[in-house]
């Protein structure tokens, strides 16, 4: 279960085999729903099952689901890999995916995983190692930062016969399988639906950040800074209390500056769900996010010309 390929395979990625402590490297969880007919990744997508109530999970050491390696996975099942990729270095990542059936994977290039978007694929069943069956089992190059975690899921989903699942990166003939070292597993008790949104812009030196709680949570921890690693690591400074309502205002702000801010879950018995860091931009004085995009190229010669208004401008 532990060979290193650099790339990812045709599932939405997740690793696991393990209990883990969440958001420690490690492992990745796996999920899977069984008694599902078919190949297709849609027959799991359907299930009324998905994803909220699977019918078991487990963690992986490594980002790879081989034959027999977990005892109730055999047939006609659909799984679900997801947790966080942990760049051990700054660089591009090419990705690639192996799956028996179908798979996909995705990534959020942005950290958070409402911004994970697939990246690569296998439309039918590949055999172990092979990377290159299908032209989608290969990602773009993605340019990642070590010191950060990025959000990274596969799905797959199998019929009958053999079954796998393989997530690498590196480049073609030399890709490595995602080892456990690299990835922590997702946590479903974490805080989700930032407001301002993940990455998004706010308009004035003040606001008022809500998230929805996690569904067993309690109090919120609440972190807030201008660097993304200390907030991610809830250096002294960043920490800002435990609140019980879902808000906390942030004041005195920066005009032109990125904020990060992060909430951790608290339930009653006083376990704490490590949530995933957040961004907002607040708007400068001057114009910006102009669109088409600076130094863009083969732009219609007929397009309309739009930007974001500086902070308290009236006239452009």
């Amino acid at each position: 279960m532990c060979k290193r390929v650099i790339f990812l395979a045709s599932l939405v990625l997740v690793l696991g085999l393990v209990s883990n402590s969440a958001g420690q490297t490690g492992t990745i969880k796996i999920e899977w729903w069984t008694d599902i007919t078919g190949i297709e990744i849609t027959s799991l997508l359907n299930h009324a099952d998905y994803p909220d109530n699977p019918d078991g999970s487990d963690y992986l050491t490594t980002f790879e689901v081989v034959q027999g390696s977990i005892a109730d996975l055999v047939d006609e099942y659909g799984a679900r890999v997801r947790g966080y990729f942990h760049p051990p270095v700054t660089g591009e990542y090419t990705f690639w995916i192996n799956s028996d059936d179908e798979g996909q994977l995705f990534l959020s290039s942005k950290g958070g995983s409402s911004h994970a978007v697939m990246i690569a694929r296998t439309i039918r069943s590949a055999p172990l190692d092979n990377w290159t069956r299908y032209a989608g089992q290969q990602s773009m190059p993605i340019t990642l930062e070590a010191g950060k975690k990025y959000y990274i899921e596969a799905i797959y989903k199998e019929g009958t016969g053999g079954d796998r699942l393989q997530v690498a990166y590196g480049p073609e003939g030399a890709q490595v399988i995602i080892p456990g070292s690299e990835l922590s597993p997702y946590d479903t008790g974490i805080a989700t639906n930032p407001s301002p949104a993940d990455g998004g812009r706010v308009e004035q030196d003040r606001v008022g950040l809500g998230w929805s709680a996690g569904p067993s949570a309690v109090q919120h921890d609440v972190y807030f800074g201008e660097s993304y690693a200390d907030v991610e690591a809830g250096v002294a400074g960043t920490a800002k209390g435990r609140v019980t309502d879902t808000f906390y205002f942030a004041s005195d702000l920066t005009l032109g500056k990125t904020y990060y801010w992060r909430i951790d879950e608290v339930d009653a018995e006083g376990t704490t769900h490590t949530g995933e860091v957040w961004s907002f931009t607040v708007n400068p004085t001057t114009a910006h996010s102009p669109v088409p995009a600076d130094s863009a190229r083969w732009v219609d010669t007929n397009t309309n010309l739009s930007w974001g208004a500086g902070y308290g401008v009236f006239f452009h």
